[in-house]
């Protein structure tokens, strides 16, 4: 797996000077949509732990 800081300047490299589309971002962009899902469900069990 790549790390955020490899992947996302790539995407944004795609996105504005090559004009890719999401099929050609998609390898680059699947990690980073992974790491933010298990983020935010990890975040959101502490937090609603927290208000108990």
């Amino acid at each position: 797996m790549r790390s955020a800081s490899t992947t996302s300047p790539r995407s944004m490299r795609g996105i504005l000077l090559k004009g890719n589309t999401l099929p050609e971002l998609w390898p680059h962009m699947w990690p980073i949509l992974l790491f933010m899902l298990v983020v935010v469900t990890l975040g959101a069990k502490f937090y609603k732990r927290t208000l108990d």
